[in-house]
């Protein structure tokens, strides 16, 4: 009884619900394989990993040969216990092969998967010319590719990646169209990680093509197979994008950036570029780069406002372009840009808006000619490097907060310091990122200590009171303002900025507030930095943000060189830091 009911509350979203359900079906003993499969996949959901666990090896001992339950179980542990996983994974396979029913596919890719991040190779390439003997699917196809690219073996057809893509690609013609659009994304996917973008296009070119027989005769295909072709054409574009951006292959890159509105997102974000719509393209049309001389253009701010910053900086050469540009903006930003952009403002230039004008009807689409996200602005007028980190638009912070905030923290203990120096270690978003972009405590705490004359100010948005106290008493001359909290008052947060004569700071909104404010920064960018950085080491200063230097993570995850740029920037006094931009 219990049981239908919560997945049927499963299948709706309602995760509160379904997860009370499950525990009264568990308590009631209606064991069934779905109830261990489902219920542990929904604490997982829920970020309760251990409860997940738990779970699902309950359900094992009662079902001890369920393939969904030892799936989804290998699936959680992938990441934490990658052998144990493999254990699993490597059982599920032995239960498929001796099942008359036949053999699924993933089923030798889980296995293939984990052993190439164990960096077991060898053993790795010779599950993929097992699972190619018992049925040519692409995903063995691409692991060979990609343990190809990893490692050279003499015993591989080939040690270059374009010869054994041209070797595999003989052996796809059984293939779906979906599955040969699949192997030819994939494909060049791999081209662009090894920089061959030449290469990638024209495997990007094949995977579209393939897709194109599905597009242009929806009906002679099942509605599943329509729906799967979309999604991966969304989702692998949006990769390439966040790929190409970074070898500054802007044109495609901002072409595809666009597939960001469509392509899936982990988590409670739907999709990879949300945005509120306030109108539909029935109402207002989608401004796609047609001339804006005596037009009017309105901008919708997209999901972080990090972001919106970014994009923000190039607005300039578009008011120069159009007879008016209305920004819709969270009300957090509304201070900060109505200061920033008051002589064009003033001028009737440019207007800022929030969703509430939309709601209570003073906004109305007939006002405008145009709309776009922000983000897709550089498909049209941007692919240019140059054009970036020179529009000359400055953020203003408040003068009184800022100065008042200086006069304090230079005072902080009744002690004068030298130099204010604004500090941030933790990045945002999904947890997965947050931990790929951040510092952890005691390593940021290594570079803070030993600068006579510097005092830190912790610009860190989040809670970090206790951070700051633990590195009080380990010696670190550093300040925590309780007053100030980003988010809940930006503006006086942009102020504490300003009030700092340089700043330190890993990828996050900081960087754009710092850049923005054209205040000498550092930034420890992480190997893991997404589509805004340059992938070049070469490259050593942002592209977006003039006064922002880059001190890179190594390739084998070390932070030690970077660490030694930002010490001795720091004792050279900290100035607009000197570097490439990008590549000519």
């Amino acid at each position: 009884m219990y049981l239908s009911n919560a997945v049927e509350a499963h299948k709706i979203g309602d995760l509160k619900a379904a997860s009370a359900l499950y525990d009264k079906a568990l308590q009631n003993q209606e064991h069934n394989e779905i109830l261990f499969q489902n219920y542990g996949a929904l604490k997982r959901e829920l970020g309760q990993e251990k409860e997940s666990r738990e779970i699902y090896e309950i359900g094992l001992k009662k079902f001890p040969k369920s393939k969904k339950i030892l799936s989804n179980y290998a699936n959680l542990l992938r990441s934490t216990s990658p052998v144990k996983a493999f254990r699993i994974y490597l059982n599920i396979l032995r239960l498929d092969l001796l099942n008359d029913e036949g053999l699924e596919p993933k089923a030798f890719i889980n296995v293939i998967e984990v052993l190439e991040n164990l960096k077991f190779y060898t053993l790795a390439y010779s599950f993929c010319i097992s699972a190619l003997k018992y049925h040519q699917n692409p995903a063995a196809l691409l692991a060979l590719l990609r343990i190809s690219s990893k490692a050279s073996f003499s015993f591989l057809p080939s040690s270059d990646l374009n010869s054994l893509a041209s070797l595999s690609e003989h052996n796809i013609s059984c293939f779906t169209p979906i599955e040969k659009a699949e192997f030819f994304f994939a494909v060049a996917w791999l081209n662009l990680d090894n920089n061959d973008v030449t290469a990638s296009r024209i495997n990007l070119q094949k995977a579209n093509m393939h897709l194109s027989f599905i597009f242009s005769t929806p009906s002679e295909y099942p509605q599943e197979d329509v729906e799967k072709a979309i999604t991966l054409r969304n989702t692998y574009s949006w990769n390439m994008s966040c790929l190409m951006l970074p070898q500054q292959e802007f044109s495609d890159g901002w072409s595809l950036f666009e597939f960001g509105l469509v392509a899936p997102a982990k988590g409670k974000q739907k999709w990879q570029r949300a945005l509120l719509k306030p109108f539909s393209e029935n109402q207002l049309k989608l401004w796609r780069g047609e001339c804006l001389s005596g037009k009017k253009l309105l901008l919708l701010e997209e999901q972080a406002i990090g972001d919106v910053m970014q994009f923000l900086t190039l607005l300039p050469y578009l008011i120069e372009e159009a007879q008016h540009i209305c920004l819709l903006l969270n009300p957090r930003l509304i201070p900060i840009y109505t200061r920033s952009l008051s002589d064009f403002i003033h001028e009737g230039k440019v207007s800022l808006k929030t969703y509430k004008h939309v709601f209570n009807g003073t906004m109305h689409f007939s006002m405008y000619d145009y709309q776009s996200p922000i983000g897709s602005i550089c498909q049209h007028r941007f692919t240019d490097i140059r054009k970036y980190g020179c529009s000359g638009l400055q953020l203003a912070a408040d003068p009184d907060n800022t100065i008042s905030l200086r006069k304090r923290y230079h005072e902080f203990g009744g002690i004068q310091c030298d130099k204010l120096v604004g500090v941030s270690w933790r990045g945002g978003g999904r947890a997965d990122r947050i931990k790929q972009k951040s510092l952890n405590s005691e390593l940021f705490a290594s570079l803070l200590l030993d600068n006579p004359g510097i005092r830190f100010v912790s610009l860190q948005y989040g809670e970090s009171r206790d951070t700051v106290k633990e590195w009080r008493k380990q010696g670190v001359d550093i300040v925590y303002d309780e007053e100030v909290d980003p988010l809940k008052d930006m503006n006086l947060w942009l102020s504490q900025v300003a009030s700092c004569d340089a700043v330190i700071s890993v990828a996050n909104t900081t960087i754009h507030g710092a850049g923005g404010l054209n205040i000498p920064t550092m930034c420890l960018l992480s190997q893991h930095s997404d589509w805004r950085w340059l992938k070049d080491p070469k490259v050593t200063t942002s592209y977006w943000y003039s006064s922002v230097g880059i001190a890179r993570q190594d390739k084998n995850l070390c932070w030690d060189t970077a660490f030694q740029r930002v010490k001795e920037w720091l004792s050279e006094g900290a100035a607009l830091p000197q570097g490439q931009a990008w590549l000519e």
